[in-house]
């Protein structure tokens, strides 16, 4: 009996055993698909990590990652791609040794970590000059994001090399300094022989007894000064296509009063004028018509020594321009059709007023206002 339950209860024991082995060769096999699982996830890491750094490397621009402090003070490399190794002239490994004050120009360093500091924003885009190890300068682009990193503040640099590009720009710049001699030039010797036309017109007028005649001389002399005082502004201006046409206005005014010796005392000139930058295309005709209509004014307005005064504005409200010239004196004659007539300048008001696609209009009331309003075409 004793022997029967001995060998049951070894039988219990073999039993409870393999119950052992199977649960452990059961949790063997699952530790062999974790562990499968395990090496399967590590190796698709490493490939990705592979890849990663991989296109890292093959990227076009240099890429720098470098430690920042709370305070935006940089720190030094945690990684570097193989191009800012080529660009710098320094290993990997040296560069992880440094940070970016090491390899940027002093001042630019000092300036760019000023901007980003005050700046407060996590992007910015600015130029500055990295210095390899042959002290070679090396202009660069640099794209910043600064982001947190496994709870660390980080900056993500990539620089591009701009060194063409400055080459290009320092062509260009220097072509367009030419350009702009030439334009000077231009304006400059166009003036110079306008004033030639003037002055050969006013010394033939000299030898002229008819006062017909004699004014048909000094107005066209008038129209030639008009014109070389456009382009004597531009030659002066450092847009070498617009003019600001106040300053013109007064300028002409001024000249035209000397040239009829209008007595300043009797005559009183106002100007309402705003600072307006104006096209060479629209100022050349726009010169003529203040040239005519001033000098009708001063020839016309004020017969046998009468006193009076002459209001000039221009205006632009945001789509129009509008010139006026306005005197007190003893206005257009009534029978008068302004926009036909046999006087020259008014026909040339006219022409010219169509060619800047204008529109003139006439007061008569208490002297003569005439006003052009027109709209500048763009000429760029």
């Amino acid at each position: 009996m004793n022997h029967y339950n001995k060998s049951k209860e070894q039988l219990n024991e073999l039993e409870e055993l393999r119950k052992k082995v199977f649960q452990l060769e059961k949790e063997n096999a699952n530790l062999r698909k974790d562990t499968e699982r395990l090496i399967s996830a590590e190796k698709a890491l490493r490939s990705e990590g592979e890849n990663f750094r991989n296109l890292f490397d093959h990227a076009n621009d240099a890429i720098f990652l470098h430690e920042l402090t709370e305070d935006g003070i940089s720190g030094k490399f945690i990684e570097v791609n193989s191009v800012a190794s080529q660009i710098l002239g320094y290993s990997t490994d040296e560069l992880l040794q440094m940070s970016p004050k090491d390899i940027e120009d002093v001042q630019s360093f000092t300036e760019c970590e000023k901007k980003v500091n005050s700046l407060k924003t996590d992007k910015l885009t600015f130029e500055t000059d990295l210095i390899s190890k042959e002290g070679h300068i090396i202009p660069v682009e640099i794209n910043t994001h600064i982001f947190t990193l496994n709870g660390e503040k980080v900056s993500l640099s990539i620089a591009r090399d701009i060194t063409e590009r400055r080459k290009m720009e320092k062509e260009l710049k220097i072509s367009l300094e030419e350009k702009d001699m030439l334009l000077r030039e231009i304006h400059h010797r166009v003036k110079n022989n306008l004033m030639i036309i003037s002055s050969l017109l006013s010394l033939q007028s000299r030898y002229i007894k008819d006062k017909q005649v004699l004014d048909v001389f000094k107005d066209s002399q008038n129209r030639a000064r008009s014109m070389a005082l456009i382009h004597d502004k531009l030659y002066q201006s450092s847009h070498l296509k617009r003019i600001n046409i106040g300053d013109y206005i007064q300028t002409l005014a001024s000249d035209l009063f000397r040239t009829y010796s209008t007595d300043s005392g009797r005559i009183e000139l106002n100007f309402d004028l705003e600072e307006v930058m104006m096209d060479i295309n629209t100022m050349i005709p726009l010169g003529l018509i203040l040239n005519e209509l001033l000098s009708n004014c001063l020839k016309h307005a004020f017969p046998d020594g009468q006193n009076g005064k002459i209001d000039i504005s221009f205006h632009y409200d945001g789509h129009n321009y509008s010139l006026t010239v306005a005197d007190n004196g003893i206005g257009f004659p009534p029978e008068l059709d302004y926009k036909n007539t046999e006087s020259l300048g008014l026909r040339l008001v006219n022409i010219l007023t169509e060619q800047i696609e204008g529109e003139m209009k006439i007061n008569r009331d208490k002297g003569t206002k005439i006003t052009i309003e027109f709209c500048e075409e763009n000429f760029s």
